[in-house]
């Protein structure tokens, strides 16, 4: 997506015609001087076609409607799918020795995605960006925005699979069984109906929410359940584990009447 406001310096920067340029524009009729002249600074600036006119701030086409000397009214009657417009892009892709991307090419770069980058990086708008100057690198026209989404999209997924499938097979029978005693929500109860409890891992998930009585005394009793754990691997005479428990158990009372008694 274009930025909406150009400063001045920007504008003459970025979408100034070039005297070659104007020459090329001039050999064209009427609002096709216009479309061409846009569709030209478009690619040469982001190595890409706009879809339509509402892809280009207004100000962007009235600058360049007053390098040509035409009024910028006439874009209006561009059709920017049309036969004209299709002619101009295969004009201005061989300018600057640019090829459309294939379906190959499409493969190629979801593998590209897969191997290279969507290790360290999987949000949206960055790998949408990486993509686009990965065609640029190539020199190659990129598909329209919503074939690149589904090939972001599926290139994630696909690398996603791999990995889980890839972590799965590396797991023994018994983490396994203890990764099912993680998530069971199975509680035991003196009947033959089965309750249902939250997992103990979507315990661990939940926020602690504002600070209160309650979270206090919940975060309490999993710190002196990691003290009896440390206990019972280290044994009960480490003078280490016997200050952590009375710390927890008085953690308002002086060094030497909680722990020098």
């Amino acid at each position: 997506m274009v930025k909406p406001h150009w400063e001045t310096e920007e504008l003459i920067e970025n979408w100034t015609l070039l005297p070659q340029e104007l020459e090329l524009v001039k050999t064209k009729i009427g609002g096709n001087q216009l479309g061409f002249a846009l569709l030209l600074k478009y690619f040469q600036l982001f190595a890409r076609f706009p879809d339509a006119v509402s892809s280009i701030p207004k100000t962007i086409i009235s600058y360049i409607a007053n390098q040509i000397g035409i009024s910028e009214s006439l874009i209006s009657d561009y059709d920017w799918q049309g036969r004209s417009a299709k002619v101009y892009r295969v004009e201005i892709r061989r300018l600057f020795n640019f090829s459309s991307a294939t379906v190959q090419d499409s493969k190629q770069m979801s593998d590209w995605l897969i191997k290279e980058i969507l290790p360290s990086e999987q949000r949206i708008e960055p790998l949408l960006q990486l993509v686009y100057q990965r065609f640029r690198e190539l020199q190659l026209e990129p598909p329209t925005i919503g074939r690149i989404e589904r090939l972001i999209k599926s290139a994630i997924h696909q690398h996603e699979t791999t990995f889980c499938n890839q972590t799965l097979c590396q797991l023994t029978p018994t983490i396994k069984a203890q990764i099912d005693l993680l998530l069971s929500t199975e509680e035991s109860t003196s009947t033959d109906d089965k309750k249902l409890k939250a997992s103990d891992f979507a315990f661990l998930k939940t926020d602690p929410g504002p600070v209160g009585l309650d979270t206090f005394l919940t975060e309490r009793r999993i710190n002196k359940e990691l003290v009896d754990d440390f206990k019972l691997v280290m044994g009960k005479t480490n003078l280490l584990f016997r200050i952590a428990e009375v710390a927890v158990d008085q953690p308002n009372g002086t060094i030497q009447q909680v722990i020098y008694v």
